[in-house]
């Protein structure tokens, strides 16, 4: 492909003659305004992304982090469970119809899938799966059985012969592998834990629970390089997550359908689905948000035994699989993989004790900046926010808030978090904020500004339509230039910084020598991208990346990782 971005006015002209895409396309957007305007925020952008594929609110309000956190992404994209559910709806709701043939129940859910793919946009992994459950379909109606790893082949093949770009879709990726474990490693995870004990076989709350735990962990297991590889994170309290979810998946799926579908012509009449979705979207987002806590528990990309971890695994899995006896043999060398892995995990964990880590997150309603110290945590929006305020931040302390635009919208975070200080404009009246902060909350005026947390010292400059942010911890400094700033009027320490972010316009970026900038969204991008790279930066935009990830202890070893780069 060829990227590009256009300078001059841009001239639209409507085109009389439609595609017929274009109505489906003006179909899935009604969907996604009448379920987004039946529900609030959070839980709108949940069912939403879950019927229609729309991520834009799920992002905004930080739900999709908390998912991404929990490893249960999967949840959000549109692929085989999605289809499979809305299909058996169709399948149960045509079913009841006595008086059809017993081959048109089928012939119609497939159509049925057809539509809703076209709905859908043909994204390629819903596109995988409704072909594989058109298939499925059409076998019954036949009277025949469907083979699934010819369906899974067939279903790649279609895909990839009218556009051999798909096969970069990290979706249909991520899709096609999660469908191939099921259908091999899964089974054999699963049939593990249920002969571990007679009683998991004699009841069926054993049998369904083992089965999805054993298929959450193979899949996990399956995908484990490609998640990596993609998003730089492994949670291992994704299986736990995916089990306690998994009863609410429907509730939201038929329910947000229903409300879209009925709302479209009797908005009164989508009113019993809405509810029931949302209470379903509301108890997963807070089942999430409490396993978002156990974020510990993962494996990111940057820690250096992973690659060394998968070597050894890829050796003693062979070695086991070429010599005799392979089942006694591969079960010990799995044991092995496992217990190298938790010594690896263990020593990584005791290794970056003390690391000081800082996240740039990008979004259209307000990026932040969150700076997680071990002494502390800091949160600053980078633009003032437009919608409902959601954090990125799980932990229930922050230890510095700063503050933009009207700080009555904040009451909710107030509420919400245990804030040690905050910092606020000049103008804010401090009385009446007072009366909203937690007990012995510390006000801190933006005009200038000086705080300690813990070894860290956070120090804002204010200028008349901006200000300038430095973070030091140790050796380390990152400078964050917000708003109307020139250069020139910095403080020269302050001009050289190991990383630089700049949010807004900044005058004679040349001027400051970082050896990392990072460029967020705005008129003058370009401008201070290239600035940065004449002083010979590394950098990164917001145009490229959903997150950057910041790491150092005390200055030493920084590493700065860019999250989402192909998502």
């Amino acid at each position: 492909y060829l990227g590009g971005y256009i300078t001059s006015d841009i001239i639209y002209t409507p085109v009389e003659d439609k595609p017929i895409s274009y109505y489906f396309v003006k179909f899935r957007e009604e969907m996604n305004e009448v379920i987004t305007s039946s529900l609030p925020d959070e839980e709108g952008g949940l069912v939403s992304a879950m019927v229609t594929g729309d991520r834009s609110l799920v992002k905004e309000t930080g739900v999709y982090d908390l998912f991404t956190r929990t490893g249960v992404t999967h949840y959000i994209a549109i692929s085989g469970l999605h289809m499979s559910i809305l299909g058996a709806m169709a399948l149960y709701l045509l079913r009841k119809l006595k008086f059809l043939p017993h081959f048109l129940p089928y012939l119609l859910a497939s159509v049925f899938v057809l539509l809703y793919m076209a709905v859908l946009g043909f994204a390629p992994s819903a596109t995988r799966s409704g072909i594989m459950l058109i298939v499925f379909y059409l076998a019954r109606a036949m009277g025949r059985k469907s083979d699934s790893l010819n369906s899974l082949g067939l279903a790649l093949f279609l895909i990839a012969v009218p556009n051999p770009f798909a096969a970069s879709s990290v979706s249909l990726q991520l899709s096609a592998a999660a469908t191939l474990a099921m259908l091999t490693l899964a089974p054999k995870v699963s049939a593990f834990f249920l002969h571990l004990h007679p009683v998991f076989r004699k009841y069926w709350f054993f049998r369904w629970a083992l089965d999805l735990l054993g298929m959450s962990i193979g899949v996990t297991v399956f995908l484990m390089p490609l998640t990596l590889l993609y998003f730089g994170n492994v949670s291992f309290i994704s299986p736990l997550a995916t089990l306690v979810l998994s009863p609410l998946m429907p509730v939201m799926i038929v329910g947000g359908f229903f409300t879209a579908l009925v709302g479209m012509a009797l908005p009164w009449a989508a009113a019993p689905f809405a509810f029931f979705a949302g209470i379903a979207a509301k108890v997963s987002i807070g089942i999430v948000s409490f396993f978002a806590k156990f974020d510990f528990l993962s494996l990111t990309d940057d820690a250096p035994f992973v690659g060394i971890w998968m070597i050894f695994a890829v050796l003693i899995m062979t070695g086991c699989y070429l010599g005799r006896n392979n089942g006694l043999r591969l079960q010990l060398g799995a044991l092995l993989c496992a217990a190298l892995f938790l010594v690896g995990a263990l020593s990584h964990t005791v290794l970056m004790n003390g690391v000081t880590s800082l996240q740039v997150y990008g979004g259209e309603s307000a990026p932040y900046l969150v700076a997680d110290f071990p002494q502390g945590k800091m949160v600053m929006p980078l633009y003032e926010p437009t919608g409902e305020i959601s954090f990125p931040v799980t932990d229930e302390k922050i230890s510095l808030l700063y503050v933009k635009g009207d700080y009555t919208r904040y009451e909710s975070v107030f509420d919400q978090y245990e804030i040690d200080a905050v910092v606020v404009p000049d103008t804010t009246p401090v009385e009446q904020l007072t009366a909203m902060l937690p007990e012995g909350c510390k006000i801190y005026p933006l005009g200038s500004m000086k705080a300690k947390i813990g070894d860290a010292t956070v120090e804002t400059l204010a200028y008349t339509d901006g200000t300038a942010t430095t973070i030091r911890t140790g050796d380390f400094s990152l400078l964050l230039t917000d708003g109307e700033v020139d250069a020139a009027m910095l403080p020269l320490q302050r001009t050289a910084a190991d990383v630089w972010v700049a949010n807004g316009n900044c005058e004679n970026p040349q001027i400051i020598a970082a050896s990392y900038g990072i460029a967020v969204e705005g008129e003058k991008q370009r401008i201070i991208q290239n600035a940065m790279l004449s002083q010979g930066a590394e950098t990164a935009t917001f145009d490229h990346c959903e997150r950057i990830d910041i790491l150092t202890r005390g200055g030493e070893d920084i590493k700065v990782l860019e999250r989402g780069g192909l998502v």
